[in-house]
Protein backbone atom coordinates (compact mmCIF):
# COMPACT_ATOMS: atom_id res chain seq x y z
CA UNK A 1 0.00 0.00 0.00
CA UNK A 2 1.31 3.12 -1.20
CA UNK A 3 -0.84 5.75 1.02
CA UNK A 4 -4.28 5.84 2.29
CA UNK A 5 -6.89 8.97 3.29
CA UNK A 6 -10.62 9.61 4.08
CA UNK A 7 -12.96 11.77 3.09
CA UNK A 8 -17.01 12.32 1.79
CA UNK A 9 -18.05 9.04 3.72
CA UNK A 10 -14.93 7.10 1.90
CA UNK A 11 -12.06 5.82 2.51
CA UNK A 12 -9.17 6.15 -0.28
CA UNK A 13 -6.19 3.52 -0.54
CA UNK A 14 -3.83 3.75 -2.78
CA UNK A 15 -1.84 0.89 -4.04
CA UNK A 16 1.26 0.08 -6.39
CA UNK A 17 1.04 -2.77 -8.58
CA UNK A 18 3.77 -4.02 -10.71
CA UNK A 19 3.36 -6.24 -13.61
CA UNK A 20 6.02 -7.76 -15.83
CA UNK A 21 6.12 -4.77 -18.32
CA UNK A 22 4.90 -2.15 -16.72
CA UNK A 23 3.92 -0.27 -13.21
CA UNK A 24 0.95 0.64 -12.52
CA UNK A 25 -1.07 1.59 -9.45
CA UNK A 26 -5.00 1.40 -8.18
CA UNK A 27 -6.94 3.78 -6.60
CA UNK A 28 -9.30 2.02 -4.15
CA UNK A 29 -12.57 3.33 -2.68
CA UNK A 30 -13.89 1.99 0.56
CA UNK A 31 -17.20 3.21 2.22
CA UNK A 32 -16.44 4.13 5.68
CA UNK A 33 -19.94 2.55 6.90
CA UNK A 34 -19.28 -1.06 5.96
CA UNK A 35 -15.85 -0.83 5.31
CA UNK A 36 -16.46 -2.99 1.72
CA UNK A 37 -14.51 -1.65 -1.27
CA UNK A 38 -16.89 -0.28 -3.66
CA UNK A 39 -14.65 1.13 -6.39
CA UNK A 40 -11.41 0.22 -7.94
CA UNK A 41 -9.46 2.82 -10.39
CA UNK A 42 -6.86 1.88 -12.38
CA UNK A 43 -4.05 4.40 -12.53
CA UNK A 44 -2.47 3.72 -15.81
CA UNK A 45 0.90 5.50 -16.66
CA UNK A 46 0.90 8.19 -20.22
CA UNK A 47 4.88 7.16 -20.77
CA UNK A 48 6.39 6.27 -23.89
CA UNK A 49 9.60 4.12 -22.35
CA UNK A 50 9.74 0.44 -23.17
CA UNK A 51 8.72 -1.04 -20.81
CA UNK A 52 7.38 2.20 -19.24
CA UNK A 53 8.31 3.11 -15.75
CA UNK A 54 5.75 4.68 -13.20
CA UNK A 55 5.02 4.29 -9.78
CA UNK A 56 2.04 5.36 -7.74
CA UNK A 57 3.58 7.41 -4.24
CA UNK A 58 0.80 9.38 -2.24
CA UNK A 59 -2.73 10.81 -2.08
CA UNK A 60 -4.82 13.97 -1.10
CA UNK A 61 -8.21 15.26 -1.22
CA UNK A 62 -9.83 18.30 -1.25
CA UNK A 63 -12.58 19.89 -3.07
CA UNK A 64 -11.91 19.30 -6.46
CA UNK A 65 -11.48 15.64 -6.06
CA UNK A 66 -8.88 13.00 -5.32
CA UNK A 67 -5.12 13.74 -6.34
CA UNK A 68 -2.27 11.17 -6.67
CA UNK A 69 1.22 11.39 -7.30
CA UNK A 70 3.06 9.50 -10.11
CA UNK A 71 6.41 8.95 -9.85
CA UNK A 72 8.58 8.29 -12.90
CA UNK A 73 11.75 9.52 -15.11
CA UNK A 74 11.33 13.46 -15.69
CA UNK A 75 9.17 13.30 -19.00
CA UNK A 76 6.36 11.33 -17.52
CA UNK A 77 5.98 12.56 -14.23
CA UNK A 78 2.55 13.49 -13.03
CA UNK A 79 -0.01 14.96 -10.65
CA UNK A 80 -3.66 12.82 -11.52
CA UNK A 81 -6.84 14.38 -10.30
CA UNK A 82 -9.52 11.48 -10.07
CA UNK A 83 -13.17 12.54 -10.24
CA UNK A 84 -14.72 10.99 -6.83
CA UNK A 85 -18.20 10.89 -8.21
CA UNK A 86 -17.04 9.42 -11.56
CA UNK A 87 -13.45 7.59 -10.74
CA UNK A 88 -12.22 8.84 -13.98
CA UNK A 89 -9.17 10.56 -14.33
CA UNK A 90 -10.00 14.39 -15.39
CA UNK A 91 -6.52 15.85 -15.20
CA UNK A 92 -2.95 15.17 -16.04
CA UNK A 93 -0.39 17.87 -14.76
CA UNK A 94 2.80 17.48 -15.98
CA UNK A 95 5.98 17.79 -13.43
CA UNK A 96 9.46 18.08 -13.83
CA UNK A 97 11.17 16.00 -11.90
CA UNK A 98 9.12 12.72 -9.51
CA UNK A 99 6.59 13.97 -7.50
CA UNK A 100 6.55 12.34 -3.82
CA UNK A 101 4.38 13.64 -1.57
CA UNK A 102 1.09 15.61 -1.86
CA UNK A 103 -0.99 17.89 0.60
CA UNK A 104 -3.88 20.29 0.17
CA UNK A 105 -4.36 22.83 1.91
CA UNK A 106 -6.41 26.24 1.87
CA UNK A 107 -7.35 25.89 -1.58
CA UNK A 108 -3.50 25.17 -3.13
CA UNK A 109 -1.85 21.91 -3.49
CA UNK A 110 1.91 21.22 -2.15
CA UNK A 111 4.05 18.75 -3.54
CA UNK A 112 7.40 17.60 -3.22
CA UNK A 113 9.09 16.21 -6.26
CA UNK A 114 12.72 14.65 -5.92
CA UNK A 115 14.03 17.68 -8.69
CA UNK A 116 18.16 16.88 -8.21
CA UNK A 117 19.66 14.43 -9.49
CA UNK A 118 23.50 13.24 -9.77
CA UNK A 119 25.35 11.99 -13.22
CA UNK A 120 24.64 8.19 -12.31
CA UNK A 121 20.82 9.22 -12.15
CA UNK A 122 20.74 9.15 -8.41
CA UNK A 123 18.51 11.73 -6.57
CA UNK A 124 20.05 14.19 -4.19
CA UNK A 125 17.54 16.47 -3.20
CA UNK A 126 13.96 17.95 -4.24
CA UNK A 127 11.79 21.03 -4.19
CA UNK A 128 8.43 21.85 -2.88
CA UNK A 129 5.80 23.18 -5.60
CA UNK A 130 2.76 24.96 -5.32
CA UNK A 131 -0.10 24.16 -7.56
CA UNK A 132 -3.20 25.79 -8.44
CA UNK A 133 -6.11 23.15 -8.56
CA UNK A 134 -8.55 25.32 -10.42
CA UNK A 135 -5.65 26.03 -12.79
CA UNK A 136 -3.47 22.63 -12.40
CA UNK A 137 -0.55 24.96 -13.05
CA UNK A 138 2.67 25.22 -11.02
CA UNK A 139 2.39 28.37 -9.99
CA UNK A 140 5.45 28.48 -7.80
CA UNK A 141 8.65 26.63 -6.94
CA UNK A 142 10.11 26.98 -3.36
CA UNK A 143 13.53 25.83 -1.63
CA UNK A 144 14.76 24.74 -5.32
CA UNK A 145 17.10 21.45 -4.69
CA UNK A 146 17.49 22.69 -0.96
CA UNK A 147 14.60 19.35 0.09
CA UNK A 148 16.42 16.56 2.01
CA UNK A 149 15.78 13.64 -0.08
CA UNK A 150 12.71 11.90 1.36
CA UNK A 151 9.03 11.18 1.33
CA UNK A 152 7.03 8.44 -1.36
CA UNK A 153 6.68 5.20 -0.47
CA UNK A 154 9.18 3.06 2.03
CA UNK A 155 10.28 6.75 2.95
CA UNK A 156 9.47 9.23 6.05
CA UNK A 157 7.25 11.79 4.94
CA UNK A 158 8.67 15.64 3.85
CA UNK A 159 5.77 17.52 4.45
CA UNK A 160 3.41 18.68 6.98
CA UNK A 161 0.77 21.29 6.42
CA UNK A 162 -1.37 22.88 9.07
CA UNK A 163 -1.57 26.41 10.65
CA UNK A 164 -1.52 28.30 7.35
CA UNK A 165 2.36 26.64 6.94
CA UNK A 166 4.20 24.21 5.39
CA UNK A 167 6.97 22.58 6.90
CA UNK A 168 9.64 20.71 5.61
CA UNK A 169 13.79 19.62 6.32
CA UNK A 170 15.99 21.93 4.46
CA UNK A 171 19.58 21.61 3.23
CA UNK A 172 21.63 23.79 4.84
CA UNK A 173 25.56 25.10 4.69
CA UNK A 174 27.17 24.89 8.31
CA UNK A 175 30.69 24.99 8.81
CA UNK A 176 31.23 23.74 5.44
CA UNK A 177 29.37 20.75 5.53
CA UNK A 178 25.16 20.03 4.98
CA UNK A 179 23.41 19.98 7.79
CA UNK A 180 19.09 19.50 7.94
CA UNK A 181 16.74 22.09 9.49
CA UNK A 182 13.30 22.57 10.16
CA UNK A 183 11.45 25.52 7.99
CA UNK A 184 8.05 26.97 7.87
CA UNK A 185 6.63 27.96 4.26
CA UNK A 186 4.38 30.73 4.94
CA UNK A 187 1.15 28.68 3.06
CA UNK A 188 -0.04 32.44 1.52
CA UNK A 189 3.14 34.25 0.78
CA UNK A 190 5.23 31.38 -0.30
CA UNK A 191 8.07 33.00 1.94
CA UNK A 192 10.39 30.90 3.98
CA UNK A 193 11.01 31.26 7.53
CA UNK A 194 14.35 31.01 9.72
CA UNK A 195 15.71 27.84 9.61
CA UNK A 196 15.72 25.78 12.64
CA UNK A 197 18.76 23.18 12.99
CA UNK A 198 18.18 19.90 13.82
CA UNK A 199 20.87 19.35 16.52
CA UNK A 200 21.06 15.48 17.87
CA UNK A 201 17.81 15.10 16.28
CA UNK A 202 19.10 12.34 13.02
CA UNK A 203 16.57 14.37 10.81
CA UNK A 204 13.22 16.71 10.13
CA UNK A 205 10.65 14.16 9.00
CA UNK A 206 7.63 16.31 9.70
CA UNK A 207 4.16 14.40 10.89
CA UNK A 208 1.16 16.65 11.98
CA UNK A 209 1.38 20.35 12.75
CA UNK A 210 -0.01 20.95 16.33
CA UNK A 211 -0.69 23.64 18.26
CA UNK A 212 2.67 25.30 19.23
CA UNK A 213 4.62 23.06 17.30
CA UNK A 214 5.37 19.93 15.10
CA UNK A 215 5.87 16.55 15.49
CA UNK A 216 8.38 14.78 13.51
CA UNK A 217 10.86 11.79 12.90
CA UNK A 218 14.39 12.03 13.44
CA UNK A 219 16.27 8.48 15.22
CA UNK A 220 12.78 8.77 17.30
CA UNK A 221 9.49 10.81 17.57
CA UNK A 222 10.37 14.76 18.59
CA UNK A 223 8.23 17.64 19.19
CA UNK A 224 9.55 20.84 17.73
CA UNK A 225 8.45 24.44 19.42
CA UNK A 226 7.82 26.42 16.60
CA UNK A 227 8.22 29.46 18.50
CA UNK A 228 11.58 28.75 20.19
CA UNK A 229 12.79 26.37 17.62
CA UNK A 230 13.99 23.65 21.10
CA UNK A 231 13.20 20.16 20.12
CA UNK A 232 11.47 17.87 22.73
CA UNK A 233 9.55 15.55 24.08
CA UNK A 234 11.24 12.92 22.72
CA UNK A 235 10.10 9.33 22.48
CA UNK A 236 12.65 6.23 21.84
CA UNK A 237 11.05 4.62 18.89
CA UNK A 238 12.04 0.64 19.35
CA UNK A 239 12.49 -0.05 15.54
CA UNK A 240 13.49 1.94 12.27
CA UNK A 241 10.47 4.17 11.13
CA UNK A 242 9.24 4.23 7.66
CA UNK A 243 6.15 6.52 8.08
CA UNK A 244 3.96 7.83 10.74
CA UNK A 245 0.72 9.33 11.08
CA UNK A 246 -1.04 11.58 13.64
CA UNK A 247 -4.25 10.92 15.30
CA UNK A 248 -5.48 14.04 16.62
CA UNK A 249 -8.88 12.34 18.44
CA UNK A 250 -6.60 10.44 20.65
CA UNK A 251 -3.27 12.17 21.21
CA UNK A 252 -1.76 9.22 19.15
CA UNK A 253 1.08 8.94 16.49
CA UNK A 254 0.73 5.65 14.48
CA UNK A 255 4.43 4.31 13.52
CA UNK A 256 5.44 2.46 10.78
CA UNK A 257 8.44 0.21 10.56
CA UNK A 258 10.78 -1.14 8.40
CA UNK A 259 10.10 -4.45 9.96
CA UNK A 260 6.39 -4.96 8.82
CA UNK A 261 5.40 -3.76 12.53
CA UNK A 262 3.46 -0.79 13.93
CA UNK A 263 4.04 1.18 17.12
CA UNK A 264 1.57 3.47 18.88
CA UNK A 265 3.07 6.28 20.27
CA UNK A 266 0.68 7.95 23.32
CA UNK A 267 1.57 11.56 24.11
CA UNK A 268 -0.54 12.31 26.62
Amino acid sequence: MSDATGGGGSAWILVGRCAQHASEGELYRVDAATNQIVETISLDCTNDLDPPDCLVNDLAIDEHGVWVTTDGDSPTAEVIRIDPGTGRIVARIPIVGRPRDINAMDGTLWVYARTNFGPDGLNISGSILRIDPETGHVVDTILVDHVELGGGTEVPPVMATGDGGVWVPEIVESHGAERIAAVRIDALTGAVGPPMPMRGSGSFWPIAVVDGGVWFLGYDVSFLNSRTGEVGPTVALPETAIDAVYDPATNTIWVANYDASVTRVDLS
